[in-house]
């Protein structure tokens, strides 16, 4: 789960979450998320891509898979084929 610590009641249930599983004698392992685009901007991110790979699609220009054995399969655009096999690449 993942709790917000800047958030006063998201912090109180962090630390009943950690009490309990001090309690319980589990292991628990404690990561940083850092942050580097707002919801906001992701969202905004995500659109792009969806139009993006829609104005693929209305040109006329598919995604062409190279998959096992050499062959290729032809598929329409999404946002996340634009957003893994070229946005990711420019990234």
């Amino acid at each position: 789960m993942i709790y917000d610590l800047s958030n006063k009641s998201r912090l109180e249930a962090f630390k009943t979450q950690c009490d309990k599983y001090a309690t319980d004698g589990k292991k628990v392992e404690l990561k940083l998320i850092k942050n580097t685009r707002t919801s906001l901007q992701n969202r905004a991110l995500h659109l792009f891509f969806t139009q993006v790979a829609n104005e693929l699609n209305g040109l006329g220009i598919p995604f062409v898979y190279h998959g096992l054995k050499g062959q290729e399969l032809e598929m329409q655009w999404t946002g996340e084929l634009f957003k893994k096999f070229t946005w990711s690449k420019i990234q």
